[in-house]
């Protein structure tokens, strides 16, 4: 996968807005530029989308292209059902949003189509946004383990996901988590740590921890082995501070902070710390669900 395409991956999770606002008395992109536009531009969607009947779903303009001067370019939106165009969804001056209701459930093709200011074509891209019910979770129990980085120790989406969560038609529904900010509601948990990277969690260990912020020293799923090695163990987390309680549900929220610290100027050595960014990803992944 090519460097600058595998860069907007790695940074997509963390869902960031860059500022700028579209313009018509924006200068016009020319043709010079617009044939090397397509190539560095990596117009990204993921796989697929979620989205539930009653909630907002929106996809930022400036989150799936790579530039300075997102202001320079245009995206349309369109969705398909069963092969046929829907007429849902709107554009607005920074995103696309789309708000389900009970008769839309189920499968589309949302498709984006990006041109410059001269209505040039710079490339498709597609995802399958998957719609499901409301109550789709109703009268089962559900338990969550958020793992991320300050956007998740801010705790502002872990406590929106209880108040959803606890709303009729929802499961019952538990966290665990060893983190609990002074900003939680009753209930949240997570273990979520400013700065931190899909290598940290898969790797950082000190012995003697900070009483009062033990796990900013350490992942909390590294432990010493009896030679004292650290190892990454997310069983024995479970284990240990869960009475042997596995989640349903595992979530991360990581990649921003690799992505900071990435030489964007410098495609091979960018396409090296991606290398890496990936391969702690899948060491973190592959611990979880073998755990779990």
């Amino acid at each position: 996968m090519h460097a600058v395409n595998r860069f907007v991956v790695a940074c997509f999770v963390a869902w960031l807005t860059l500022a700028g606002v579209a313009s018509d008395q924006r200068p016009v992109v020319h043709a010079q530029t617009v044939a090397t536009a397509a190539e560095t531009l990596r117009l990204t969607l993921p796989p697929q989308a979620f989205a539930v009947a009653g909630q907002a779903f929106s996809i930022y303009y400036d989150n799936l292209i790579l530039t300075e001067t997102p202001e320079r370019y245009r995206m349309q939106f369109t969705l398909e059902r069963d092969g046929k165009p829907v007429d849902l969804g709107k554009h607005e001056e920074r995103r696309w949003t789309f708000q389900p209701e009970s008769s839309h459930v189920g499968r589309y093709t949302l498709r984006v189509a990006l041109t410059d200011e001269a209505k040039r074509s710079l490339g498709t891209a597609e995802t399958t946004l998957i719609v499901s019910p409301a109550e789709v979770g109703q009268g089962r129990s559900v338990s969550l383990l958020i793992v991320g980085d300050s956007l998740t120790h801010g705790t502002i989406y872990p406590n929106e996901l209880a108040r959803l969560l606890s709303q009729p038609g929802n499961p019952k529904w538990s966290m665990l988590g060893t983190h609990k900010p002074a900003s939680v509601k009753p209930g949240v948990a997570h273990e979520g740590y400013g700065g931190w990277t899909w290598e940290a969690f898969a790797s950082r260990y000190v012995a003697k921890k900070t009483p009062d912020m033990p796990k900013v020293n350490s992942s909390p799923f590294v432990f010493a082995d009896e030679q004292g090695k650290p190892q990454l163990n997310p069983g024995r987390y479970f284990d240990e501070y869960f009475a042997g309680q596995r989640p349903d549900v595992i979530t991360f929220l990581l990649g921003i902070n690799d992505c900071f610290s990435a030489p964007a100027n410098d495609p091979k050595k960018l396409d090296e710390r991606i290398d890496g960014v990936f391969k702690h990803a899948e060491i973190v992944l592959a611990a979880m669900r073998k755990a779990a």
